[in-house]
């Protein structure tokens, strides 16, 4: 399941084929609770069995950007699909990260992925209406 998370990330588009990610797979539970305990996580993170650390390998302009994003949904709908539970977490110390998992200087965290099985029913949030979002013309 594991590498069909990643092979699912590495298939997103980039802007001329940059692929401008590199991904950090977290199973050692000290590690993912040391990158939890550095920032502002929610305590749900430490209940996963594993975590993504998401990176950007070149400068965030808005192609690479975009493209980290892209991998990021490509993840979690992979992770849907296969009956796994995810969230998009951005909101973490990128520089404890760094620090913790030995990232390069050349590469900056923009996200933490944890994935496991869902340990209750989450009801799906609301959404906008379509016609509250679409112009058609």
């Amino acid at each position: 399941m594991i590498t069909d998370l990643v092979q699912a990330a590495v298939e997103a588009p980039s802007a001329h084929n940059t692929q401008p990610w590199h991904f950090y797979v977290v199973r050692d539970k000290a590690i993912i609770k040391s990158i939890h305990d550095a920032g502002n996580m929610q305590d749900f993170v430490l209940t996963a069995p594993l975590i993504i650390v998401v990176c950007n390998k070149y400068e965030n302009d808005v192609f690479s950007i975009s493209a980290v994003g892209a991998a990021i949904q490509n993840i979690l709908l992979c992770a849907a699909d296969l009956g796994l539970g995810s969230c998009w977490v951005a909101s973490f110390n990128k520089d404890a990260a760094k620090e913790l998992l030995k990232i390069d200087d050349s590469m900056q965290p923009v996200a933490v992925l944890p994935i496991g099985y869902h340990n209750c029913e989450n009801p799906k949030p609301m959404r906008k209406p379509i016609d509250d979002t679409v112009i058609y013309i």
